[in-house]
């Protein structure tokens, strides 16, 4: 990890201040904890443990603040040892909801996602009063207060198992917005992570590499012209499990 000086910290700290951003704020938005946002600015790289996460979550935070991440990362380079032997910089990008999957697009827009969330949120605040307000229901229905106390606890955890058939380099999951595995996905050896609130996954080759979300397998999604990016949550494929779930 680079010892010397390289600038980019102070830069980073000066874009997060003109956007009005606390550590606290930047860290939700980009779901890196805080102490990996603090890192970066004080240029403590080596407080942030594999040489892959640091690039990772640094063209992350710089994309987020509105900077170049190939002019940041080059400045990095500069300072930083030989690449990696599977370097990779996984953004963590907009996240958009759709049919219940949260597709995390390369070139997303984190302006875009924060008032699609905005969005949604109202929508289903709204949905929450209108329900509450709601006429007595006819004699024969089940109550409303009945059907809540009578419904599963919604799941607080959320749990992605990844399989391959041939080798794949440079596979990175992040958990809760934390290092949970980088490196090469081995056919012999399948990789499941349990998070509490996201769980991040990049993968380099799309159409490579089996994915079950809460026990639902998703096949092998993406294509091999370009990475596949996806984040997944507590609430996400929850249902009937599928026969090669973990």
């Amino acid at each position: 990890m680079p010892s010397t000086k390289t600038g980019i910290g102070p830069a980073l700290n000066q874009a997060r201040r003109s956007l009005g951003k606390s550590l606290e704020e930047a860290s939700r938005d980009t779901r890196i904890r805080p102490e990996y946002l603090q890192a970066l600015e004080a240029e403590s790289f080596r407080a942030m443990g594999e040489e892959v996460y640091v690039r990772g979550f640094l063209r992350s935070y710089s994309s987020y603040l509105g900077l170049d991440p190939e002019k940041v990362m080059a400045a990095y380079t500069r300072f930083a040892p030989a690449a990696p032997v599977e370097p990779v910089a996984p953004p963590v990008p907009a996240e958009v909801h759709e049919k219940g999957l949260r597709v995390l697009h390369a070139r997303g827009s984190w302006k875009v996602a924060g008032v699609l969330a905005v969005v949604l949120i109202g929508v289903f605040a709204g949905l929450g009063l209108l329900s509450r307000s709601s006429p007595v229901p006819p004699a024969g229905t089940i109550p409303p207060n009945l059907e809540a106390a009578t419904a599963t606890p919604p799941p607080t955890y959320v749990t992605v198992t990844l399989s391959t058939k041939k080798d794949v380099r440079g596979v990175v999951v992040s958990v809760d917005g934390a290092p949970g595995f980088s490196g090469t996905l081995k056919p012999d050896k399948r990789q499941s992570l349990q998070g509490t609130s996201l769980i991040h996954v990049w993968i380099p080759e799309g159409g490579t590499v089996d994915v079950v979300v809460n026990g639902r397998d998703l096949g092998t999604p993406g294509d091999g012209s370009a990475p596949f990016e996806a984040s997944f949550g507590p609430q996400d494929f929850r249902g009937a499990p599928s026969a090669n779930g973990p």
